[in-house]
C-alpha cells in the first residue's frame, strides 16, 4: 500500500530523497529535484551517477539506495520531522540538528585522536589523520599487524 508518493529520511547533514510510487516515478522526479534546487541551506543535490564519488553503491547494486541525496551548506542541518516547518534550518547555539549525514570530506566532521601509553612518544603531534588508520594503530601498540588494510600505522607517534 503506498502510504505517499515520496519520502524524505533525514540526516542532519543530508537527506536521502525516495520517490516511493513506482507508477510515477518519471513524473515525480524532476518535480521532486526542481522543489529541492530551489531551497536555501542545500549545497548539493547528489544524482545516482555521482554516488560513486562518495563511496556509496548505486541503486542497481543496492535496491533501498535513494533516487538521489541532499547535503547541507556548512551551518545548515535537515529537520528531522520536515513536513512540519522548513525542511533545512540555520543551526545556531539553542538548535540540535544532528551530526550524521555529513561528507567526511567536511573538516568540521574531523575527530580527536589521543595515544597514551607504553611506547608511545610524549608529545607528539599529527596532522589531519584518516580514520581507516586507528585500528592498525591500535594493533601496532599492541604488539599485532593487521594484514590487508587500508589505514596505515602512525608510526611517528611511537619511540623508536
Amino acid at each position: 500500500k503506498i502510504v505517499c508518493d515520496a519520502h524524505a529520511m533525514t540526516l542532519g547533514g543530508g537527506a536521502h530523497i525516495y520517490i516511493t510510487n513506482p507508477q510515477r516515478r518519471d513524473e515525480l522526479l524532476p518535480k521532486v529535484k526542481a522543489l529541492f534546487d530551489a531551497v536555501e541551506g542545500i549545497a548539493r543535490r547528489v544524482d545516482p551517477e555521482e554516488f560513486a564519488e562518495f563511496k556509496l553503491p548505486s541503486k542497481k547494486e543496492n535496491a533501498q539506495m535513494p533516487d538521489f541525496f541532499l547535503l547541507a551548506k556548512p551551518g545548515y542541518a535537515f529537520h528531522n520531522a520536515p513536513q512540519e516547518s522548513e525542511p533545512v534550518t540555520d543551526v545556531g547555539p539553542d538548535t540540535y540538528a544532528g551530526h550524521h549525514g555529513f561528507p567526511n570530506s567536511d573538516p568540521e566532521m574531523d575527530g580527536v585522536f589521543f595515544a597514551w601509553g607504553h611506547g608511545i612518544k610524549p608529545g607528539a603531534r599529527l596532522e589531519r589523520i584518516a580514520n581507516i588508520d586507528v585500528a592498525p594503530t591500535v594493533a601496532r601498540s599492541l604488539g599485532l599487524a593487521m594484514q590487508n588494510v587500508e589505514g596505515r600505522v602512525l608510526t611517528e607517534i611511537f619511540r623508536e
